[in-house]
């Protein structure tokens, strides 16, 4: 069982790859991804410990996404995989769409 998400972003064309920080270290249950150059880290929650070494992070530059992996530890834990608080991104520094080819 695994975490999977596609996440929009925007601005692709300056991002450098995505540093991927788990914590706490031995169980990790928090993601925290950033990238270089740009404001504060998105940070991911999931209710079971998610397994470090198999995790994949990657940019789709032309689809505009980060698609995420992370396959659920099997270190004896039993229950649902989930992700328990979304990321809270800073949208103020977006720029402002003006139509729907802003989004392709």
């Amino acid at each position: 069982m695994c975490y999977n998400a596609d996440i929009l972003i925007l601005g692709t064309a300056n991002t450098t790859s995505p540093k991927v920080e788990y914590n706490p270290k031995e169980m990790p249950t928090m993601v925290e991804i950033s990238f270089h150059s740009e404001g504060k880290p998105m940070k991911l929650y999931f209710s079971t410990p998610v397994d470090e070494k198999s995790s994949k992070v990657q940019i789709l530059k032309d689809k505009k996404n980060l698609r995420c992996h992370f396959p659920k530890s099997e270190l004896g834990i039993f229950g649902e995989a989930c992700i328990k608080k979304l990321p809270i991104l800073d949208i103020s520094s977006l720029p402002r769409w003006t139509a729907k080819e802003d989004l392709k």
